[in-house]
């Protein structure tokens, strides 16, 4: 509904405007992006509003919004929302916003995604901790290897051919004498070692 002339837009309609704006933006996305940081106040608790109820084709579309303004609240309520909800198209800009919004601290957070209820959030945060897993993370993957789930197995060892390491390498090889399932992702996890992964 329009405005009436002379009066303010109330902060809650200003960024409920920019929504519409910005999901009609087409090509003109970056600039609506600038309006939120400009005329919206208070932003991250209108953030952290929408991820709480938000659809996800609304969140999808909010997703470069929310990766750059929200702040660490904002962050840490889509990790909650994606252990409690199915987020399905936003599954993936979502999480990589809480990435970027919580930098380091985001390795935790999605380790706990790992173990979601759902196989989206699982598969995301696996993909997304291979860009970031290292030699100190080696216990947690190490657990998940052998956990009673096959995912979660699956998700260990795909992990473990990401970190660079001897006992990385000796664990891949020891699981070459697991079941048929377990010993190919072995072998797709050694792969990256190179030379290094060759068994005496």
């Amino acid at each position: 509904q329009p405005a009436q002339p002379g009066k303010r837009l109330s902060d809650k309609e200003i960024f409920q405007q920019l929504l519409v704006d910005l999901q009609a933006s087409g090509g003109r996305a970056d600039a609506v992006l600038r309006r939120f940081g400009t005329e919206v106040r208070d932003l991250p608790e209108h953030l952290l509003r929408a991820v709480r109820t938000g659809t996800p084709r609304l969140l999808g579309k909010l997703a470069p919004v929310i990766t750059r303004f929200g702040d660490a609240a904002v962050g840490e309520e889509i990790h909650y929302q994606m252990q409690v909800r199915r987020l399905g198209e936003a599954t993936r800009p979502l999480l990589k916003a809480m990435v970027q919004i919580l930098g380091p601290s985001a390795t935790d957070r999605l380790f706990d995604l790992v173990f979601a209820k759902s196989p989206m959030v699982r598969r995301e945060a696996v993909d997304a901790l291979t860009e970031r897993v290292q030699a100190a993370e080696l216990q947690r993957i190490e657990s998940l290897t052998q956990e009673r789930d096959r995912s979660l197995q699956l998700a260990g060892i795909k992990l473990m051919g990401h970190v660079r390491h001897d006992d990385a390498r000796a664990r891949l090889v020891e699981l070459l004498s697991d079941r048929a399932t377990v010993a190919a992702a072995a072998v797709r996890s050694l792969l990256p070692h190179g030379q290094d992964a060759v068994v005496p």
